[in-house]
C-alpha cells in the first residue's frame, strides 16, 4: 500500500494526502491507524424494498463479488434518526450490514475502494446510490494477543482491544477474516473522509501501529 500511495500522490496532492504522504516518507516509519467504518444510524438506514432481494442477499454481504449478478435494485428508507431529516452523502445499510455512499460520495472515494471491492448501484426514489462490498478479506487479527471477554448467557467470545499483525499490507479498505461484516479501513481513507467534510458516517478506531520500519 505504501508504493500504491507514493506513486499516487506524485502530482496534486490535497492537504489530508500531502500529510499522509509526508508520514510515510518520515524518517523512523508511520503510525498508521486502523478503524471499523459505519454507516451513522443517527441519520438514515436504508434496506431493500423488494422482500424476495432481501432474502436473496440476506448474509451474502461477506466479501463475496455479487458484480456479475447484480441489478440495480431499488432500496428505501427504513429508518431515520434523530437527524434523519438531513440527507448525508454516507448512509447505514440494514443496521450496520453495510455502508452507502451518494454519488458525491463515491467520486470522492471510489479510487480507494475499487480496487479492492465493488460499488453496487441501488435506486433511492429517484437517484442512484452505491453499497460498498470490499471483497478482500485478510487473515490480519493477532487473537493471542487480543484482550478478548466472555458475554453471557452463550459464553462467546469478543474482542474488546484489537491486535493486528504489523507484517500486512493493509488496503484502504478490507474486511477481517474471521468477522466479514464488518468494514475496515486505514486512516488515508478516513483523511479522505474528513478533509471532504462527508457526513453521515462513523469510524470506532480499531488499532494503532506504533511503528512500522519501511
Amino acid at each position: 500500500m505504501i508504493d500504491a500511495v507514493a506513486g499516487k500522490r506524485k502530482q496534486g496532492l490535497s492537504t489530508g494526502e500531502y500529510l499522509l504522504a509526508a508520514m510515510i516518507n518520515r524518517p523512523g516509519g508511520y503510525r498508521m491507524k486502523l478503524f471499523r467504518f459505519t454507516g451513522s444510524q443517527a441519520y438514515r438506514t436504508l434496506y431493500y424494498k423488494d422482500k424476495e432481494v432481501a432474502r436473496k442477499y440476506l448474509g451474502k454481504l461477506t466479501g463475496i463479488s455479487l458484480t456479475s449478478e447484480w441489478k440495480k435494485y431499488e432500496a428505501e428508507v427504513r429508518f431515520k434518526g434523530e437527524m434523519g431529516d438531513f440527507e448525508p452523502e454516507i448512509m447505514d445499510f440494514g443496521g450496520l450490514v453495510g455502508v452507502v455512499l451518494t454519488s458525491k460520495a463515491r467520486k470522492i472515494v471510489e479510487d480507494l475502494i475499487l480496487p479492492f471491492g465493488e460499488l453496487l448501484p441501488l435506486v433511492l426514489d429517484s437517484s442512484v446510490v452505491y453499497l460498498i462490498n470490499p471483497t478482500i478479506i485478510l487473515d490480519c487479527v493477532d487473537y493471542d494477543k487480543s484482550e478478548k471477554e466472555i458475554i453471557p448467557p452463550l459464553n462467546n467470545e469478543k474482542i474488546t482491544k484489537y491486535f493486528f499483525k504489523k507484517e500486512i499490507d493493509y488496503p484502504p479498505i478490507f474486511r477481517l477474516k474471521n468477522e466479514p461484516r464488518k468494514h475496515i479501513i486505514n486512516d488515508e481513507f478516513a483523511i479522505r473522509l474528513k478533509e471532504n467534510n462527508l457526513v453521515g458516517y462513523e469510524l470506532r478506531e480499531l488499532w494503532n501501529f506504533e511503528h512500522i520500519d519501511i
